[in-house]
């Protein structure tokens, strides 16, 4: 199946990408997504550690499950002041 990951801060400026298509299992997990970005990507290891995940605009647990053509968002840790 094929999902759309979409990438923000940080992990945008790693991969040199705002999105690409992703295909993966049927039934795969948010975890099982990441690490399957992490096999394609390793420069986001770093920043995933401290990333959140979204699935269609929902942060997600590492045992939710991806469904066909989900968004999945890499959102990493915001900073300001």
């Amino acid at each position: 199946m094929t999902i759309l990951v979409r990438y923000f801060g940080p992990a945008r400026e790693a991969v040199g990408l705002e999105e690409e298509s992703l295909t993966v299992g049927k039934g795969v997990t948010v975890s099982e997504v990441r690490s399957a970005l992490l096999q394609q990507h390793p420069e986001l290891a770093f920043i995933a550690e401290a990333s959140r995940f979204a699935v269609n605009m929902k942060y997600s647990a590492d045992n939710e499950p991806v469904p066909e053509g989900a968004e999945f968002a890499i959102i990493p840790p915001v900073a300001g002041g």
